[in-house]
């Protein structure tokens, strides 16, 4: 996984103009999780999501958030950790929090890579479901006059007792910002906007809240 930044001439330009020309008639579209990524990526934000019949059946009351998977740093990390938890709570009666989940893992010694440790965290905690988010991907890419945000997420509801995943959504949102260099004052323009958005260290945060709000919405609210 690349996180950090992508430097150079052998970006294509068509993409920079079709993302600067698109930027702004973005709409969220929700598939199946298994259909093909939408032919207009930059048209369409897409949401892929799926639902089993089980969730119904065994509806959670509890959800536990999980350590975030992926080759990410600590900070980002938390950040979807804690997103994820904030909007569970607005799904589900009761979500086990990145802080209260450590505390309990901290005071029974429990190891959370382990089935058993996930039994018994389940057990303690008292709370018979999980969900944990997965980062598949976070690039951040600069080529003077266009910076473009760039993270994949994955999520996951899953009943701790069997494992069996009831619910699950991926979306890969986007951001970018800079300027077609048309003139000398437009291309000055480009490099000062891409540059802000490059340093910028409230852009991911903020892509990681509005990604994981997307895919929220295909999750019944069962409060």
């Amino acid at each position: 996984m690349n996180s950090g930044y992508r430097v150079g001439s052998a970006f294509p330009w068509a993409v920079v103009m079709s993302a600067f020309l698109l930027s702004g008639c973005a709409q969220t579209s929700y598939r199946a999780y298994e259909s093909a990524l939408s032919a207009t990526p930059l048209v369409d934000r897409e949401v892929r999501y799926a639902l089993d019949r089980e969730y119904y059946a065994d509806s959670p009351t509890c959800v536990a958030v999980m350590p975030a998977k992926g080759d990410v740093a600590l900070k980002m990390a938390t950040g979807v950790e804690r997103s994820l938890a904030r909007y569970l709570s607005q799904r589900v009666s009761r979500v086990i929090s990145p802080l209260e989940r450590r505390r309990i893992v901290r005071e029974g010694g429990l190891d959370l890579a382990r089935d058993d440790g996930r039994r018994l965290f389940a057990g303690i905690a008292g709370c018979a479901h999980f969900a944990v988010a997965e980062v598949t991907s976070a690039e951040n890419t600069f080529v003077g006059v266009w910076s473009q945000r760039r993270i994949d997420l994955t999520l996951r509801l899953g009943r701790t007792s069997d494992g069996k995943i009831l619910w699950r959504a991926a979306h890969v949102a986007e951001r970018g910002d800079g300027g077609l260099p048309i003139s000398l004052v437009s291309l000055g323009i480009g490099i000062f906007k891409a540059g802000a958005q490059a340093r910028d260290r409230d852009v991911l945060p903020s892509m990681i809240d509005d990604a994981i709000r997307r895919m929220m919405v295909t999750l019944p609210d069962l409060r």
